[in-house]
């Protein structure tokens, strides 16, 4: 009889784990809802749950909107302004993401620095000038071609942002739209979240009780608007004297000219 007991319990566990189901019990994102800008990207993470071979339920992901926004495989791109409810799919849960997608940007800085770099290309047409303004976490660099005798000052008047093709473009009384010569980014971008190169634009500087009073109205590669004032001081940091900087020789530049050019180094003062 004992025997035969034992016999009974190993069949009825046997059975019992033969009928375990494979299923997801839960599925969760690591975002409900998320507020982008044209060309922003970001990784939606499913969170699941379940009992038994949950490896074989793939993730299957879907947008209401592809126009405004795609998703592959949990990456998520704004392309359009308006919104798109994003899904992730496995087994039998489903969960979603909101996303909403707009073309304005405000930078909020409160701080500035200006920056001089000298004829940093060596093209002989002018001195090339960053400006900075910070915030907690907003970046806006303006970027400035200036007359050879200017070296400590920003000179009021209005800025056109010009298109840099090559080292020739380089002319005074402008500003830099975004460009790179390959390795680092130099120009006109706004830095937040993700990088927002400019395209063109312009920048009107003025001065009141010793203030600037820099005003920016932008369009960036991605069709996003990047516009605001910034009223103080800059700091002045001459990179020409630093002895760890030194100009660069004549290079090739790329100009940024399509929002496939995914901008990955920033060029720091």
């Amino acid at each position: 009889m004992k025997l035969n007991l034992c016999f009974a319990t190993i069949i009825a566990l046997v059975i019992f784990v033969a009928c375990a189901k494979d299923e997801i019990t839960s599925l969760t994102l690591n975002y409900t809802s998320l507020n982008f800008t044209i060309g922003q990207t970001d990784s939606l993470v499913a969170i699941i749950a379940g009992k038994g071979d949950i490896q074989k339920f793939p993730i299957d992901w879907s947008t209401s909107n592809s126009a405004v926004v795609t998703v592959v495989k949990g990456k998520i791109e704004a392309v359009a302004t308006g919104s798109a409810i994003v899904t992730a799919k496995t087994g039998s849960k489903t969960a979603s993401c909101t996303v909403t997608v707009t073309n304005q940007l405000y930078p909020v800085t409160t701080e500035g620095y200006l920056v001089y770099r000298g004829d940093l290309f060596n093209a002989g047409l002018s001195n090339y000038f960053d400006v900075y303004l910070a915030g907690k976490v907003d970046t806006m660099v303006l970027s400035f071609n200036l007359s050879l005798n200017v070296e400590d000052s920003l000179p009021v008047g209005t800025y056109p942002v010009s298109t840099i093709r090559n080292l020739e473009d380089l002319q005074p009384n402008v500003a830099n739209s975004a460009f790179s010569d390959g390795w680092y980014i130099y120009g006109s971008y706004y830095y937040k979240n993700f990088l927002n190169p400019v395209s063109s634009g312009k920048i009107l500087v003025s001065s009141s009780n010793g203030n600037y009073i820099i005003e920016y109205d932008l369009l960036d590669l991605y069709g996003n608007t990047i516009y605001g004032t910034y009223v103080g001081k800059l700091i002045y940091r001459n990179t020409v004297t630093a002895s760890s900087v030194q100009a660069i020789s004549k290079v090739s530049i790329n100009q940024l000219s399509s929002k496939e050019n995914k901008l990955q180094k920033l060029n720091k003062p």
